[in-house]
């Protein structure tokens, strides 16, 4: 089990080094963009759509790091002061989770097949590059997910806090 928590943790370090360079890509371009565009009147031929694929990017990896550190948004319904009624409650909330990340994730990819194939609008390559962050940051998702119930159902079965 320590092996697996060793795992989840270096792949939530990548995914946040990646986030961690694209943050920094965006902030350096954007400042290309608007001194490029306020001092020297010209452009980079496609840069504002190019962050905006980065921006989509950067959601869907960083919901994706979020749910790894149970920092996503969720409601306890019932605060249990106890441990093992709260980690219940976290199965039971992870569990809502997959469900609603695995309903995403198909459709996501029949969304990606009807429409993927269109050009973008400047840049004219396929939209499909832009959408395919959506699966996989639910994929991320999905996987951090189960290994958090996984890891959820041990503490349980050990009665650990």
């Amino acid at each position: 089990m320590q092996k697996l928590n060793i795992f989840f943790k270096k792949l939530a370090n990548i995914i946040e080094l990646i986030l961690s360079f694209l943050l920094a890509f965006i902030f350096i371009f954007m400042c290309i963009l608007v001194i490029l565009r306020y001092f020297f009147n010209s452009s980079i031929y496609g840069g504002n759509e190019i962050l905006e694929y980065l921006f989509i990017y950067i959601t869907s990896l960083g919901a994706a790091a979020l749910i790894f550190y149970d920092e996503h948004i969720k409601v306890d319904f019932f605060p249990f002061k106890n441990e093992t009624l709260k980690t219940i409650q976290n199965i039971i909330i992870n569990f809502l989770m997959l469900f609603l990340c695995s309903i995403i994730l198909k459709l996501s990819f029949e969304w990606i097949g009807n429409v993927g194939q269109f050009p973008t609008p400047v840049l004219h390559i396929k939209q499909m590059w832009a959408q395919i962050s959506i699966p996989i940051g639910f994929i991320l998702s999905i996987i951090f997910l189960i290994s958090k119930i996984i890891c959820d159902f041990i503490k349980l079965i050990k009665g650990e806090k």
